[in-house]
Parts: C-alpha cells; structure tokens; sequence
C-alpha cells in the first residue's frame, strides 16, 4: 500500500482501511477525534506511522477472566 517515498494515505485509503465511510473520518476531523491528520488546503493526509500508532493504542485485547460462563 504505502512506500517509503509514500508515507501517507488519502482519506479514501484509510476508510478502505478500517472499511469506515470517508463521511465518519470527516466528522471525527470536525469534532478533533480520530488519528491525527495533515491538511494542506484542501488535500487531507494521514501519516502512516500516526496510523499505526493510533491502532495500536486503541486495539482491544480480550480479557477472559471476566467471562461469565
């Protein structure tokens, strides 16, 4: 997807991503949520490394020990 010389991706590219509607990528811009961004003018990127990180941070790791059955 992404080579040394292309470090970031699109709006487009993350929503297929994490197969996420580019309008809830946009909203979470507008409310300051979501990964961080570049915008310069209109063109909006995303640092591949800030994504990485992002996803790291919030990935959900199961927790057995509260199992109720």
């Amino acid at each position: 997807m992404c080579t040394r010389e292309n470090r970031f991706l699109t709006t487009k590219q993350l929503s297929e991503r994490w197969q996420t509607p580019v309008a809830t990528l946009g909203n979470w811009r507008y409310l300051n949520e979501g990964p961080p961004c570049l915008k310069v003018g209109n063109s909006v990127r995303y640092s591949l490394q800030a994504i990485e990180e992002f996803e790291e941070k919030h990935t959900v790791k199961a927790d057995n020990s509260r199992r109720r059955w």
